[in-house]
């Protein structure tokens, strides 16, 4: 079985659009979103739509919920974000509709689902917390303790920018990184008919001179420390 994952599309419409069809040109037909649809990019309501069309599982990422409860929000991690990051945040949260804000709010922090025999848990951040970030760089301690909470063979976790693939005794975690790769929108494909299991990570082209000049015209620029 071959599927794809990506995160941190944060309202890139042009990124996600060339992600799927990537994977569509692949033939790969299962597809998970990690979380952190919205929050900086100029394009929340057109992400939402397509994801809702595509019938794309997706799991809420701290993004997700900052920018449905913006209004609510008052501690960390607004405290800890850069005020691009604050600016974005509170843009798409006035920018989105109503009926998606609610749709923000109700994700699920976890999606689990069995596919030919394989538990798959999908997650942003950590099986333990959206907030808890695995990454490259995580102790394997960390890793196996994560393992044992999740009772999972296959973890797709969001939260890191950063991709990563971690095999902790019979279960593999895959991290795409965060959809705007330094070369095009990225994604991972994972494919469990090889032994063992291994995930792939790609980069499809997108326009990303259109992002910036719609990022200018709406007044949003890309944080350094999403």
């Amino acid at each position: 079985m071959y599927m794809a994952v990506f995160c941190a599309v944060r309202g890139n419409l042009p990124a996600l659009t060339a992600v799927l069809d990537a994977v569509e040109e692949r033939g790969i037909e299962t597809v998970f979103n990690a979380g952190d649809s919205v929050g900086i990019f100029p394009w929340p309501n057109e992400v939402i739509a397509l994801l809702q069309q595509r019938g794309i599982p997706t799991v809420q990422g701290v993004d997700d919920r900052i920018t449905a409860r913006f209004l609510r929000s008052s501690g960390r991690p607004l405290r800890d974000w850069s005020p691009n990051k604050r600016r974005a945040i509170a843009w798409s949260h006035t920018n989105t509709h109503s009926t998606n804000i609610e749709w923000l709010g109700t994700l699920p922090r976890e999606y689990r689902v069995t596919l030919e025999g394989i538990d798959i848990l999908l997650c942003h951040g950590a099986p333990s917390s959206a907030k808890e970030m695995l990454t490259p760089e995580t102790s394997r301690t960390v890793f196996e303790r994560q393992r044992e909470m999740a009772n999972a063979r296959l973890i797709l976790c969001g939260g890191s920018d950063e991709p990563f693939a971690r095999q902790v005794e019979e279960t593999l975690f895959v991290c795409p990184g965060g959809i705007t790769g330094p070369y095009g929108a990225r994604y991972a494909i994972v494919d469990t008919e090889s032994a063992p299991w291994a995930a792939t990570f790609h980069e499809a082209p997108y326009d990303a001179a259109l992002v910036q000049r719609r990022m200018q015209e709406t007044g949003l620029s890309a944080p350094r420390d999403p």
